[in-house]
């Protein structure tokens, strides 16, 4: 055997590995993009709540935190509302 056909051995064997791993790769990714797709969806719906929540005229009661604006929704651990007034 000679040194070329070594090498034409080994890169095939090489090429044929990676082939297997672009393969097994492409049959995952759309579970990947998909299973991302309801994360993106919560993190756009709070960008909105921030986006109103930051719109909304400054406190007048000297409250320190935007947080002390928003309430906390318990269901989905995410904010939902926004308060006009200050919690006390």
């Amino acid at each position: 055997m000679s040194s070329g056909q070594a090498l034409r051995g080994g890169l095939l064997t090489v090429l044929l590995i990676l082939a297997v791993i672009v393969a097994i790769l492409w049959v995952f990714l759309p579970f990947a993009i998909f299973g991302t797709k309801e994360i993106l969806r919560d993190i756009l719906a709070e960008l909105r709540r921030m986006n109103v929540a930051l719109s909304a005229p400054p406190p007048k009661s000297g409250a320190q935190k935007i947080s002390e604006y928003i309430a906390p929704d318990p269901d989905a651990g995410t904010t939902s509302q926004i308060r006009t007034e200050p919690k006390m």
